[in-house]
């Protein structure tokens, strides 16, 4: 390992930037402790309404065009064989409401989607934990029988998960 990325006493190697999400400072500690301390020093500072209220603006914008790029890429790919994962998820978008459960196991790009709802979107880690979307899917089905679930699974997700056993589970519920 390089020099520059030892722990040099510090075992979760703060200094080294994770899955490329960018970072200016790593805050090590309980989560719940750190956050309520967080929260703590942000109640203190000076609160300027009308700086808050343009970058909610500016942010407002940038996702409006950014939803609206995400739509014309779905569009444009509308024709493409096999069927292309940006036309896939928009098409998921259009088709769900309010009462449906988005399982991801693979397949399904969140870009695509415009969701509001708390808990109506479960995917998988990015780092690892392939095949427990159909699983995934079944138990959100018998915990939330009125609502619409709908799997996503690629192909091999599909195979490193149990297909005969996920079947059989479905067909019995």
């Amino acid at each position: 390992m390089p020099r520059s990325f030892r722990s040099r006493g510090d075992p979760n190697y703060s200094g080294i930037p994770i899955r490329s999400f960018p970072k200016d400072i790593s805050i090590g500690g309980d989560p719940k402790s750190a956050l309520e301390l967080l929260a703590q020093e942000l109640k203190r500072q000076p609160r300027n309404e009308t700086l808050l209220a343009e970058r909610a603006q500016r942010i407002r914008a940038q996702h409006k065009q950014h939803r609206e790029r995400a739509k014309q890429k779905a569009e444009k790919a509308s024709g493409e064989r096999p069927i292309d994962t940006a036309w896939l998820s928009y098409c998921v978008d259009q088709v769900r409401d309010s009462d449906t459960l988005i399982v991801n196991d693979h397949g399904v790009s969140q870009e695509h989607l415009s969701l509001s709802e708390p808990a109506s979107y479960f995917g998988g880690s990015p780092a690892g934990g392939l095949g427990w979307g159909i699983g995934g899917a079944l138990g959100m089905k018998l915990a939330h029988p009125e609502k619409t679930v709908i799997a996503s699974v690629g192909d091999g997700t599909y195979i490193f998960n149990n297909p005969t056993a996920c079947h059989f589970v479905s067909q019995a519920y």
